[in-house]
């Protein structure tokens, strides 16, 4: 069996910073996922400044911020005009992805942009394909995040199945998935099965440990922890065996930082690497033996 050895990237949390960028690359990831920008200040240092400084490492994914106006705002054009705002800031930072968290769909009009809803499902879609169509403009490809269930146990977003429909409904060829397996274990998922359920879909990756099933009651800051692979119950090396299956090339990006109760980034960014490594070395171990 071909030994598969994935580029692997990490996301700075915080501020894209040279010391920031330092650490990760130290730690001996390809790529970095940029999960902060000052969104809203147009003077504001984008990293791009950091980045060119440290060529060695790949600009490769950005988390863009909810979508987050006062109810006067809120509407479809607004929204559009949002998104495409901070795809052109973080164009400046040469990333190929960009995921964000779709807002669900509103059950009469007057939900419509209330409480995490972003109209009908149909307007949805329309404002997806304006929002992909201006990523396309600066090379980007949008990514869906798969969610996990609101403060009201309301489940959308949180399945391949939907978002896989989702994908196919606003037909944009620069739109796919992110697997975010955090959420993914809090949805009562295997992370596994969902990647293979997503298949080309799969965009990107948003890994982290967590102990979800444990804490699926609890409010989302107990149970999607963001540790490292190793540190929770998920079983990477089924998670391996699905990322081969649908022949994902990478780079495996991970998610960590904010619900672990680690001191510092090198600490996320080591023990990720060194977890990840010592995992995929002993499942090629085992695939060798079948």
């Amino acid at each position: 069996m071909q030994k598969h050895r994935w580029p692997l990237g990490m996301n700075t949390c915080g501020d894209l910073t040279v010391e920031a960028l330092d650490i990760i690359a130290e730690a001996g990831f390809d790529y970095v996922y940029i999960d902060h920008l000052k969104w809203d200040d147009p003077e504001a240092d984008t990293g791009a400044e950091a980045l060119a400084a440290r060529p060695e490492i790949k600009s490769h994914s950005i988390h863009l911020p909810e979508y987050d106006r006062t109810e006067a705002q809120r509407s479809a054009e607004d929204l559009v005009a949002y998104y495409s705002q901070r795809l052109k800031l973080a164009s400046t930072c040469g990333v190929k992805h960009a995921t964000f968290h779709c807002g669900r769909p509103a059950q009469r009009p007057e939900q419509e942009f209330r409480e995490g809803t972003w109209g009908s499902y149909e307007s949805i879609c329309r404002c997806l394909r304006e929002i992909a169509a201006a990523a396309d403009q600066f090379g980007i490809a949008i990514n869906v995040e798969n969610l996990v269930p609101d403060a009201h146990e309301v489940a959308t977003w949180c399945f391949p199945e939907e978002l896989i429909q989702l994908a196919d409904d606003v037909g944009a060829p620069n739109m796919g998935v992110c697997l975010d397996t955090g959420h993914c274990t809090i949805s009562a998922g295997d992370p596994a099965q969902f990647t293979r359920a997503l298949g080309s879909y799969l965009n990107e990756t948003h890994f982290e440990d967590n102990y979800a099933p444990r804490f699926a009651t609890q409010p989302p800051g107990r149970a999607d922890l963001h540790r490292p692979p190793g540190i929770g119950i998920i079983d990477w090396p089924s998670v391996m065996d699905a990322l081969v299956e649908i022949d994902y090339s990478g780079p495996v990006v991970f998610e960590l930082g904010w619900f672990w109760e680690a001191d510092s980034l090198r600490t996320h960014a080591e023990t990720a690497y060194r977890n990840w490594r010592r995992m995929e070395e002993a499942w090629h171990m085992m695939q060798a033996r079948v």
